[in-house]
């Protein structure tokens, strides 16, 4: 006659662990990619004030002094190309840097005139 013991045994035990093992990896994975998506996020909002900044101030200057550059800002490269003539310029600036997820790079443009000062002041 049979003896049945009551219990679990060795092979479910380590089936069970391994069922856990990928699920904990799973869920490892998960939050590594919402950290790099966090980091990724915060690069390109910092890109996105430089690069506001850069056209405020490019804003304030005489048409006729505005000229293309660029610079250095942190980890960050801002880059500015004005187009037109004295009737209004197209400024342009391309903010480039190197982040968490690989190389990034946001532009901006804003259509600028030589009557934009007085609407201001109005």
């Amino acid at each position: 006659m049979t003896r049945r013991r009551a219990g679990i045994s060795l092979v479910e035990v380590l089936i069970a662990l391994v069922i856990l093992a990928i699920a904990l990896l799973a869920m490892a994975g998960t939050s590594i990619m919402t950290t790099k998506l966090l980091s990724h996020t915060i690069e390109r909002e910092d890109a996105t004030f430089l690069a506001v900044s850069k056209l405020e101030e490019l804003e304030s200057l005489d048409l006729d002094t505005l000229a293309d550059n660029s610079d250095s800002v942190g980890g960050f490269t801002r880059q500015w190309v004005v187009s037109g003539d004295a009737t209004g310029v197209r400024v342009t600036v391309t903010v480039t840097w190197n982040g968490v997820s690989g190389n990034g790079q946001l532009s901006v443009q804003r259509d600028l005139s030589p009557f934009a000062h007085w609407t201001a002041l109005e």
